[in-house]
């Protein structure tokens, strides 16, 4: 789990530096299936939110 967690936050590192809404949707979809607490998904948790939150910003 911890490699799909890593492989995961380098797929959302490619989305976001091309800007690719599929990508970045299917490493939300991705991140739905793991498990809630490890540490690659607490690291994807974060990058998922800044990214949320990046989008949002004024």
């Amino acid at each position: 789990m911890e490699q799909a967690g890593t492989l995961a936050l380098e797929a959302l590192a490619v989305g976001r530096r091309y800007r690719s809404e599929r990508i970045i949707l299917r490493v939300r979809g991705l991140r739905a299936a793991l498990p809630q607490r490890t540490t690659a998904t607490k690291e994807l948790d974060e990058s998922l939110t800044a990214l949320f939150t990046e989008d949002t910003a004024p």
